[in-house]
């Protein structure tokens, strides 16, 4: 198996870049799931609070992986 140099160079590169925005996209992440129970209203069931909070998650790992491919921005 042979290793081409650019793309073992590109891929450094975005993982550099990952280091760099990910406490920013952290703090983004934490701020959303604070706000979830105060933009729920009163009467919003715990469980429709709990699937956003995860929803919210899962598409935070989405869009790390994606950068850690070189695709997507946080």
């Amino acid at each position: 198996m042979s290793v081409n140099k650019s793309e073992v160079a590109a891929f450094t590169s975005d993982l550099y870049a990952v280091r760099r925005e990910l406490p920013q996209a952290h703090h983004k992440l934490l701020e959303d799931l604070r706000k979830l129970p105060e933009e729920a209203g009163e009467r919003t069931p715990s469980i429709i609070i709990e699937v956003k909070a995860l929803r919210l998650a899962q598409k935070f790992a989405e869009n790390i992986g994606k950068r850690i491919e070189g695709g997507a921005t946080f």
